[in-house]
């Protein structure tokens, strides 16, 4: 196989891979937040559409406190529930995981990170606020 043919495959399975990342990503906004809903939104707000797949995907991290203590006045991440019952109760695996972040009760705070503990454990979940999440959607563009 030519080398030139070879390349057009590469970038055609590259481009049928990143369709069906984008397409499972709104599947399961559908689950999430309905099937109308994503369908309002992709008719009338793709921007916003775009800045909650971003959420769902990548808006929390997990941090390690190396064993300092932790501000007992923050939430377990583990109490968080499921906003309906398409998803499972947190468990510490599952956020390391990854899991689809709007389908839990998340409070997105209004500036900066919010952050909740896991657990008895030295990790916390840091949540973004959509100012912080859109900055880093921008920069991983």
């Amino acid at each position: 196989m030519k080398m030139k043919t070879k390349i057009i495959l590469f970038a055609a399975a590259a481009i049928f891979s990143l369709n069906s990342i984008a397409q499972s990503s709104v599947e399961e906004l559908k689950l999430i937040l309905g099937d109308a809903k994503v369908a309002q939104l992709e008719a009338e707000n793709q921007d916003y559409l775009s800045l909650l797949q971003f959420r769902n995907e990548r808006g929390y991290y997990i941090s390690n406190t190396g064993g300092k203590s932790i501000d007992p006045s923050y939430l377990d991440a583990l109490d968080v529930l499921p906003i309906n019952d398409n998803f499972p109760a947190l468990t510490f695996e599952s956020l390391q995981a990854g899991i689809p972040m709007l389908a839990y009760r998340f409070e997105i705070p209004p500036a900066g990170i919010r952050y909740y503990r896991i657990g008895n454990t030295d990790k916390l979940v840091g949540v973004y606020s959509d100012t912080k999440l859109r900055m880093l959607k921008e920069r991983s563009e």
